[in-house]
């Protein structure tokens, strides 16, 4: 896999956490596919991107292929940002 460049993929999230996140997409993915993630976070200024890799496929309570990802590399600066809206939606501090 060394020089292959990542599949860039679109969908919807349906779960986030500081790891990965699950969502559906129209696109077909392989489990162990690298992917690139790119998502917007309610107050955040910026876009989070992240290389990630394709864990688990499910099927969603609609029918769809739901694809668990795991984040590979994410800069600090954005895992940050992740925890900060989590816990914000959670109450934790």
């Amino acid at each position: 896999m060394a020089g292959e460049k990542p599949t860039t993929i679109f969908g919807k999230s349906r779960d986030l956490s500081e790891g990965g996140l699950l969502f559906e997409t129209n696109q077909d993915l392989t489990v162990h596919a690298q992917v690139v993630v790119s998502f917007l976070i309610p107050g955040a200024d910026r876009m989070i991107q992240a290389d990630a890799l394709v864990i688990r496929e499910v099927e969603g309570s609609d029918g769809e292929s739901h694809y668990g990802i795991k984040f590979l590399t994410i800069i600090e600066e954005e895992k940050q940002i992740i925890s900060e809206y989590l816990a914000s939606q959670t109450g934790r501090p």
